[in-house]
């Protein structure tokens, strides 16, 4: 996948690691991992953990740029687990579908929504001078405006 290869190379030069350093750390020959840098294959879920794990790039947004299942809330993930319970609170306290629905009203139509989308373009534009954690960073916040618009539209 085009996508992985070059979060890759870019997560990997931004790293400072050769591809015979990042072979010892994540257990794959360095021939292999220029293959998944020049998206001539696509690593098994486990070497995208393992990659993504060695270059600091969040494990979820690595996972769904290589077109696997993200792992939400794993325990092991401390920012997931943050959100999951940030949401857990958030939810408890919203009482009735039609408060849910206003939620989702109130929030896709507030002017910090439309200055988020306008960032998130704006950050697409810059895209090839940001670093890996960055873009990620953007891409959740991508993903997530598609979310709440789907969420508001299907209510």
């Amino acid at each position: 996948m085009a996508e992985f290869s070059n979060l890759m190379l870019r997560a990997r030069e931004s790293a400072d690691k050769s591809l015979r350093e990042l072979s010892s750390i994540v257990g794959v020959s360095a021939g292999q991992l220029s293959n998944y840098e020049r998206g001539v294959s696509v690593p098994k879920r486990e070497v995208v953990i393992a990659i993504a794990d060695a270059l600091d790039i969040p494990t979820d947004f690595a996972l769904m740029v290589a077109g696997y299942a993200p792992v939400y809330y794993n325990a092991a993930d401390q920012e997931a687990a943050q959100v999951a319970e940030e949401h857990s609170n958030y939810f408890t306290r919203i009482s009735s579908y039609e408060d849910i629905v206003n939620s989702i009203d109130d929030l896709v139509g507030s002017v910090q929504f439309r200055e988020i989308q306008a960032a998130v373009l704006n950050a697409k534009v810059l895209q090839p001078r940001l670093s890996a954690e960055k873009v990620a960073t953007f891409t959740k916040l991508e993903i997530a405006i598609k979310l709440f618009k789907e969420a508001q539209s299907e209510l």
